[in-house]
């Protein structure tokens, strides 16, 4: 009797008893502003019990003062802190009441518009619709890589690291009606850290929460697996090399030659993770061998070499190798013996945390 006629979401629609109430939020915390899309989904055998009474007459005139009814009280208990202050939406978009599960539920779905201010610690949504009613809860959070999240109860952290998410599944937890994330402070790094991720690790402006946070708590070798060198590696990468660039190495020509033509067939060659690290160690124990038979070579040469299979994208090791390559006949002469302390320490720097 109350079904509308309009396009059927089967795929969308919660997986449990009819007889819950669907609250389904998505976020998106973008680089000035937040959207909040919401959708109510209210059990339609609930309210044909409620119509079953009213006479016929009067049922298109119900229908149309329930459906405004439903949405003015989305709009009062949808409530947006920011930095602990309650926020007015900027804009508030209706849409068309939609059905889902082939006419088991009816969808009433918002879009609120915040307006961000630039300095952005807090931001808590809280939902308090339908608060007697038994209900399911599915959450989704997107947000720019502008903000750099501190803390979050959408997701369970163990041991100071992120753990589980709470969200994109359905979950019968009153708690999910409030969404609090806390944001570190603006800085110029997190600035370039920005421009890094867009423009040299080819990450999009907004990604998912959960992503953002395991980008966040991600090392140097869970980088080397999703194929990308963050800023805070290269730069230390780039520091290495500059101190490395004031040791004065033989520079042979068969030395240039070999090394660049290895980093090259590196480059061009995909390995796996097990293979570079088998590959690294080989190099290194090599670079120990030659150093106890203290054989003159050009060690940071081949250190260049093994970079070659852990930086991405491989474009950034000609940056490395200008500093190496320019001044190698420059500096201080090293002994052999350094060269082979240094070789392992970077065994045991890679065992390290390969291991862990």
């Amino acid at each position: 009797m109350l079904i509308l006629l309009c396009v059927f979401f089967t795929a969308f629609a919660h997986p449990f008893e009819n007889n819950l109430f669907g609250h389904q939020i998505e976020l998106r915390i973008l680089d000035d502003k937040v959207v909040s899309v919401y959708d109510l989904e209210l059990p339609t055998k609930r309210l044909q019990a409620d119509f079953a009474s009213i006479q016929k007459d009067d049922i298109e005139a119900q229908k149309t003062q329930f459906i405004q009814e439903v949405y003015q009280e989305i709009d009062w208990n949808l409530q947006v802190e920011m930095n602990q202050l309650l926020q007015k939406p900027v804009s508030v978009a209706h849409q068309e009441v939609a059905t889902r599960n082939k006419g088991k539920f009816m969808v009433f779905s918002t879009e609120l518009t915040y307006q961000l201010p630039p300095d952005l610690e807090s931001l808590s949504l809280l939902n308090q619709n339908r608060m007697t009613d038994p209900a399911i809860f599915k959450n989704a959070l997107m947000i720019s890589s502008k903000w750099s999240v501190a803390d979050t109860d959408m997701i369970i952290w163990k041991n100071g690291r992120p753990h589980t998410s709470l969200m994109k599944e359905w979950l019968m937890k009153e708690e999910l009606r409030e969404c609090r994330i806390s944001f570190y402070p603006h800085t110029r790094w997190r600035e370039l850290q920005k421009i890094w991720m867009n423009a040299i690790e080819g990450e999009p402006t907004t990604i998912a929460l959960w992503t953002h946070i395991k980008r966040a708590d991600a090392n140097w070798f869970s980088d080397w697996k999703q194929g990308r060198t963050s800023l805070a590696s290269f730069c230390t990468l780039l520091i290495c090399c500059l101190v490395f660039s004031s040791v004065k190495m033989p520079a042979r020509k068969w030395e240039i030659f070999g090394s660049i033509s290895l980093a090259l067939i590196f480059s061009l060659l995909s390995f796996s993770w097990a293979a570079s690290i088998q590959i690294t160690y080989l190099f290194l124990l090599v670079l120990v061998l030659m150093a106890i038979f203290r054989q003159e070579m050009a060690f940071f040469f081949w250190f260049w070499v093994i970079l070659s299979l852990w930086v991405f994208p491989k474009y950034l090791l000609i940056i490395l190798g200008i500093p190496i390559f320019v001044f190698a006949q420059k500096g201080r002469k090293i002994e052999p013996y350094f060269c082979a302390i240094l070789s392992f320490v970077g065994i045991a720097f890679l065992y390290y945390y390969t291991k862990k």
